[in-house]
């Protein structure tokens, strides 16, 4: 008798310390959402996307890389997002998705779907750390979906003013996350893709130093 509680204190202890263990180790996993768009052969930000979820991974974040999704898929992932990544058409009040997929009863084509700011304005982005939103005209006029993220709780948003040419986009996305996978702070790394991207173009910018930070640019990812 004393042995089977022994036994069934001993397996009883395994459990908790079990229980203890997986919680500490869900709890410290830490989320990148990473949405690129194959619109057609010239708007294709899949690339984007991709190289992102990669750097984000180097960080230490488990990393998901979502191709032609829909927004409300988006949607119901931001509130345990701690980063979100989009690179694809924007507006200053939605972003623009794009599934490939959807068609209506006469063949035309449905597939973009819109993530708005009324839709973020009913989520908890608390435990957000930075959402990157690389679209045209995403942190245009005073309040924007830039400015919203932060305002329901993401601590750094990083939005367009201007429209973005494609080429320059892609060149400014790559070294902005590779200077964060090397623990640079937001502002510095949004200080090397300038410059890579000015001399990469020779002054042609394309639209992408007319970024715009809602919360705080001195922040790291790691």
């Amino acid at each position: 008798m004393k042995k089977l509680r022994k036994y069934s204190l001993t397996c009883i202890l395994i459990v908790a310390i079990l229980v203890t263990w997986s919680s500490m180790v869900f709890s410290q996993t830490k989320y990148a959402s990473c949405y690129g768009f194959y619109y057609d052969w010239v708007h294709d930000t899949t690339g984007n996307a991709t190289y992102a979820g990669a750097c984000y991974e180097i960080q230490g974040y488990a990393s998901f890389v979502y191709h032609d999704y829909d927004a409300n898929f988006a949607l119901n992932h931001l509130s345990t997002d701690d980063i979100f990544f989009y690179s694809g058409h924007g507006h200053y009040t939605e972003l623009i998705f794009y599934d490939g997929k959807n068609k209506d009863d006469t063949d035309n084509d449905c597939s973009n779907s819109y993530l708005q700011m009324e839709d973020v304005e009913e989520k908890d982005l608390s435990g957000m750390t930075l959402a990157v939103l690389a679209g045209c005209n995403t942190a245009d006029f005073g309040s924007n979906i830039t400015t919203t993220f932060h305002e329901q709780g993401a601590t750094c948003a990083v939005g367009w003013e201007n429209t973005l040419r494609v080429p320059q986009k892609a060149t400014w996305l790559e070294h902005f996350n590779g200077s964060l996978s090397n623990n640079s702070t937001v502002n510095q790394a949004i200080q090397t893709a300038d410059t890579r991207t000015f001399i990469a173009y020779l002054g042609f910018t394309g639209g992408t130093d007319s970024h715009y930070i809602a919360g705080s640019g001195n922040i790291t990812i790691n």
